[in-house]
Order: structure tokens, then sequence, then C-alpha cells
């Protein structure tokens, strides 16, 4: 079985915590049980450092899950709460066919699954004939039934990923919570960094609006006092008005060779 370990990582120094006296067993999912409880990394190092499972010198430290495989240590991250949901079967199916008409995440989980190789990867055909969709999708002739048949393949790609054995009942998910883990958290990251680059976007659009009007607003303000004074009576401005348009009558004169004025 492979162990796994919250670590803290400061200066590419690895600091293994123990957490005998929390968690029972150094399982992925029993790790995540754990992690889940918190919002974020902040509450949990605080917790961490609160209780003495690192000390203050680490608040500023990253914070991850390691484990060996192959002779190699490889890295992991770690599940928050508002990341948890991602790992229930139901929740990821309908999240996942939420997203069927997303070109961009069809692609990124073509391309997840294309760099296995063929021989071993099971998700052969579910790729080729997600490929196909998406082909039919940019051409924009999507019809019930292939929308139908991107559920079934949806729903076939996470029962592969989330069972070790042959069995693809809808319960198999069950037996390797590990693949389940990794897809929910490769669609919780593309949903969250959608919504930040829309969050973004959004804050610069309303930005450029609010200095837009600030601009005209400031505009109209210096050309109203420009024409029209602070206490100004309506006669006055009338008045102000005329002499405007007899200077600019004035400057438009020009009188010709034979001594009459014409207007340009």
């Amino acid at each position: 079985m492979v162990n796994y370990w919250l670590t803290c990582l400061d200066n590419k120094q690895l600091k293994m915590i123990e957490l005998n006296d929390i968690i029972n067993d150094k399982r992925i999912s029993t790790l995540d049980e754990f992690t889940s409880k918190f919002k974020s990394k902040e509450e949990l190092k605080s917790f961490l450092i609160k209780n003495n499972y690192i000390d203050s010198s680490f608040l500023k430290s990253d914070i991850c899950i390691i484990y060996k495989a192959n002779k190699k240590i490889n890295y992991l991250e770690v599940l928050y709460g508002n990341m948890k949901k991602y790992t229930e079967y139901d929740y990821l199916l309908h999240t996942m066919y939420s997203l069927t008409s997303d070109v961009d995440f069809l692609n990124k989980l073509i391309e997840r699954y294309s760099m296995v190789n063929q021989r071993f990867n099971t998700q052969f055909s579910n790729i080729l004939s997600l490929r196909y969709y998406v082909n039919v999708l940019k051409s924009d002739q999507v019809n019930d039934d292939l929308r139908e048949n991107v559920y079934y393949i949806i729903e076939n790609i996470i029962k592969k990923a989330t069972t070790k054995s042959s069995d693809l009942k809808i319960e198999g998910y069950k037996e390797n919570y590990r693949g389940l883990r990794d897809l929910g958290l490769f669609v919780y990251g593309y949903i969250n960094k959608k919504e930040k680059q829309i969050k973004k976007y959004n804050n610069k659009e309303k930005t450029d609006n609010d200095y837009k009007n600030h601009m005209n607003m400031t505009f109209e303000s210096l050309d109203s006092e420009l024409l029209f004074p602070p206490n100004s009576s309506e006669e006055d401005m009338y008045l102000k008005y005329l002499d405007e348009l007899e200077s600019i009558a004035e400057e438009e004169t020009i009188i010709d060779d034979k001594g009459h004025p014409y207007c340009r």
C-alpha cells in the first residue's frame, strides 16, 4: 500500500508532519478527510502551528502531500473543504455533464488521457469518441442523439478512471479513490482557473467603465462651468451665448479684394 504524507516545503526542504494522534493510517482518503475540514492552506497551517505539529518558521511555507512511487518522491495537491465535493462521484458526473459544450475543457480532458501509452490506455476508445464529438461541436452540428452519446462517454471516462477492475458498476469508483480524486481535482482546477479569469476580466471592465464615467462627468462639469459659471441667471447665460456667436461670426468673416464681406 502507498503511504501519503502531509508535508511542509520550505526552501526545497521537506518537513513530514506526523499526525498519528489524528489519523490512524496513511491512505490518501484518510488524509483528505482530515484536510477537507479546513477552508484554506492558511487555516490548516494555523491549526498545525497552534497544536505544535509544525513550528511558526513554516508559516510562509507551502504545504503539499508526498508519496513515493518508482523510487521517486511525487507531489499531490492538498484537498480543502471547497474541493471535497469534486471527489464525490455524482457531483463530479453532473459537473462534467455541464461542461460538454465547453470545447476548451473537452480538449484538455482529451489531452490528459492522450499522454498515456495507447497500449495501457484504458480510455483510448472514449478519447477517440470524444475527439469526434468536439469536431462536430466546433461545426455547430450537435443533435440530441450526439448530445446523449457524449453523456455516455463522460460517464464511461469517470468509471474507467475510478475503477481498478474491469467491473464498471456505478459503485465501482469506491475501489479506486485515488483515480476519483485525480480526475475530480483536474475538473476543479479547470473551473477554478476559469472563474478567476472571468472575475479578473469583469473587474477590469468595471475599472475601465468607472474611469470612463468619471472622465465624462469631469468634462461635462468643466464644460458647464466654462459656459455657465455658478450663480448665472438665465438672462446672463443667454447674453453670453449671443456674445459667443458674435465672436465666432467675426472670426469667420473675411473681406475680399473688393471690400465685400463673406464667411468661410
